[in-house]
């Protein structure tokens, strides 16, 4: 391939000769191409002459439900006939490379809407075109059909609606101006807290912590990107709490509260940034329940006392690093250590297993002082389920309407395995792990799941001892759930069935 320069012209070197498709896109402009091209060498040759086309031209805003823009929306035009269930780039073959080798215009492009919820895509096909939409800026599809039946490319605006939940955070001053400090956004790869506190401010939402285990067993924040006037959109779920806020720098963590009712699309938020004070140092020195010291296979978590948020989690597996030292801002906070599962990063394989159960405390950080805990840890409990039931045509089509983007055979396999957290109020949720064993493949071994397939019994791993609620959820929304005690060094059996 090459690039043609502002005079239109360009080269491209062949090692071979032969018959070559020559395809041309000039993006806003159209597509163009010369089929069944000959290549000889030796001799004089004429130049090859492509004439671009693309007349057509799809373009329209989109709102929320509450007829506000919805700005910053990944949006994606493709050729109606090319359509498919998931609005995937797997595209049919052999008709979109039929479509490309005809050279009437671009049959598929993306884009983001502008501050108003505006979109254009010019240099289209003159052929009807279908708009789909995506929330997740990583993902590999475009799953919702913002188009109820195929719309021409004659550049008519259309009016779109897509009902998508979303917080639209700002930050301000104590005073109410703007606050300008740079600051970073959890994306997609980093929504796990880090193992240090921030030292750059980060504009953080976490789920209420009786709702955090919605989220699943291996996400606690959302990721958010740039939005419209200096605001930044974190997609939600309708019906659940969050709490949003600075956390990072010297300031401490003082998140605000933010209810998404049902039904609601944008729900505005405003978080004043608090005044930055000097940090302390929380040092933690851990011993076994026979009092030797631990200094690895363990994770460190600490928690805001008050939503039960994990703010900064250390994991210690493969070296020791302890005492540990951990630089915080003046506060209280909850402390948690326990130990922890050794996994191999790079297939997810279990290397060694938990093997010490836990250890909580409330710890009071001073400024420009020095606190040190001595934790012992306990011997853990584990939790024997058997888990009994089946599932229905409205299980399907819950999941269906949940996930748009997932084929037949992935809504079947999903269908009957629910996934397991033991809950307690105002503390964050813990996924229950069974372990599961893979084969015939290069992650072959022992992995870890917070999920069972209806039918299975099976034995936990280490988990705390106390009195907590187990809950059960399919993932089409049905929950079981029932009252437990654990208690150190014990197996306690229990009975779960969707019925």
């Amino acid at each position: 391939g090459g690039d043609a320069g502002e005079d239109g012209w360009f080269a491209v070197h062949l090692t071979k000769a032969g018959i070559y498709q020559v395809l041309a896109d000039a993006g806003e402009h159209g597509t163009a191409a010369l089929r069944d091209y000959e290549v000889r060498f030796g001799g004089e040759r004429e130049p090859v002459e492509l004439l671009v086309q693309g007349s057509g031209i799809v373009r329209g805003r989109v709102r929320d439900a509450a007829g506000r823009p919805a700005a910053m929306l990944d949006v994606l035009v493709l050729l109606a006939s090319l359509g498919e269930p998931n609005g995937s780039y797997g595209l049919p073959e052999p008709q979109a490379s039929e479509r490309r080798l005809e050279g009437r215009g671009q049959f598929q492009a993306s884009s983001r809407t502008d501050a108003q919820g505006a979109f254009e895509f010019l240099g289209l096909r003159a052929d009807p075109y279908v708009v789909r939409a995506r929330t997740d800026p990583y993902g590999s599809g475009y799953p919702y059909l913002l188009t109820r039946a195929p719309v021409p490319s004659d550049g008519v605006a259309l009016q779109l609606s897509f009902g998508r939940p979303h917080l639209a955070v700002s930050v301000v001053n104590e005073d109410g101006s703007p606050w300008t400090t740079p600051l970073r956004v959890p994306a997609r790869r980093d929504t796990d807290p880090g193992a240090v506190w921030p030292a750059r401010p980060q504009l953080s939402v976490f789920p209420a912590s009786d709702e955090a285990h919605l989220l699943g067993p291996y996400e606690t924040r959302l990721f958010g990107r740039a939005g419209a006037g200096g605001e930044t959109v974190f997609e939600v779920d309708d019906g659940r709490r969050y709490q949003v806020g600075l956390l990072g720098g010297a300031m401490p963590w003082r998140p605000v509260e933010a209810s998404v009712p049902e039904g609601a699309s944008r729900v505005e938020v405003t978080v004043t940034a608090p005044e930055a004070g000097a940090m302390g140092a929380l040092v933690v020195v851990v011993y076994d329940a026979q009092g030797a010291a631990v200094e690895r296979g363990l994770v460190i978590r600490v928690e805001d006392l008050d939503t039960g948020a994990p703010l900064l989690v250390r994991n210690s597996i493969f070296r020791a690093t302890g005492p540990y030292r951990i630089n915080l801002p003046e506060g209280q906070y909850r402390l948690i250590v326990e130990g922890a599962a050794s996994i191999e990063r790079q297939h997810g394989t279990l290397m060694s297993e938990r093997k010490h159960g836990r250890f909580v405390t409330t710890v009071r950080v001073l400024e420009s002082r020095e606190t040190t805990v001595n934790a012992t840890l306990s011997q853990g409990a584990r939790l024997r389920v058997r888990l009994a039931g089946s599932v229905g045509e409205q299980d399907r089509e819950a999941l269906r309407e949940q996930h748009p983007d997932w084929d037949a055979d992935v809504i079947e396999y999903r269908i009957g395995r629910a996934a397991f957290a033991l809950l307690a109020e105002g503390r964050w949720p813990e996924p229950i792990l069974f372990r599961w064993e893979v084969t015939q493949s290069s992650a072959a071994g022992t992995h870890l799941t917070s999920e069972l397939a209806l039918g299975s019994e099976q034995t936990s791993e280490l988990l705390p001892a106390g009195r907590f609620r187990v809950e059960a959820r399919l993932p089409g929304g049905r929950v079981v759930s029932r009252s437990v005690v654990l208690v150190e060094g014990e197996t306690t059996a229990i009975d779960l069935s969707f019925e």
